[in-house]
């Protein structure tokens, strides 16, 4: 099965609709996409004071574009949510002017940031991306761990020679130039680690995203 961080953040906020975590064991990481936040009104928020309402348009509530958004709002007070369905509806409002700021991906945004039509407040990450400084490096502490995972899923239930066979497999084409031409798109950190590894990460994002939306509400 194909997921994404949703896979860790959903049954925290959906626990009677959602799957059950514990009936799987990840096959492989795949990728960390980050989030960029930006602006067509503002190039830094460090000159405006922190408790200024500003609104900032995400995918979703409880989405990874959301979560960001709530940690940086532990900096700048002032961030309001504004849900839409997707991550491009955003963009248009706040080119249009009815919108502060907007959390995308780099792929998606990549020709308005080109064309100077968009800033780049910071992008989320450990580190800078395609020039963009890191979110944590312009005082949104906690931003680093808030990334999009992309990974591959498998039920406890399949044989353990099936799952080496799959992993085997899919290691083989993850080193391809396709493939890493495709993770390049959106500034995708490459994930692939041992197998391990691979059960530790796991297991670290359980709790790490239990704790991130603990006490967020959804209305």
């Amino acid at each position: 099965m194909a997921a994404t961080s949703s896979f860790f953040i959903r049954p925290n906020f959906f626990p009677n609709s959602s799957h059950t975590i514990d009936q799987f064991n990840p096959l492989m990481i795949q990728c960390a996409v980050p989030m960029i936040a930006v602006s067509s009104k503002y190039k830094t928020l460090n000159d405006i004071d922190s408790a200024t309402r500003l609104t900032i348009g995400v995918s979703g509530l409880g989405t990874t574009t959301h979560l960001l958004t709530a940690e940086m709002k532990k900096k700048h007070t002032g961030l309001t949510a504004v849900p839409y369905a997707g991550t491009m509806e955003p963009i248009k409002d706040m080119l249009g002017g009815t919108l502060d700021m907007a959390i995308g991906f780099p792929g998606e945004l990549k020709q308005f940031i080109d064309n100077k039509q968009l800033n780049v407040i910071g992008i989320s990450g450990p580190k800078t991306a395609s020039g963009h400084p890191s979110l944590q490096s312009v005082g949104f502490a906690g931003t680093e761990f808030v990334v999009n995972t992309h990974f591959l899923a498998i039920p406890k239930t399949v044989p353990a020679d099936t799952v080496n066979q799959l992993r085997t497999i899919l290691n083989q084409a993850s080193k391809t130039k396709l493939v890493r031409d495709a993770y390049a798109v959106d500034d995708c950190v490459d994930g692939n680690v041992d197998e391990v590894k691979t059960i530790r990460w796991f297991v670290e994002q359980i709790r790490y995203w239990q704790r991130v939306t603990y006490g967020i509400k959804l209305d």
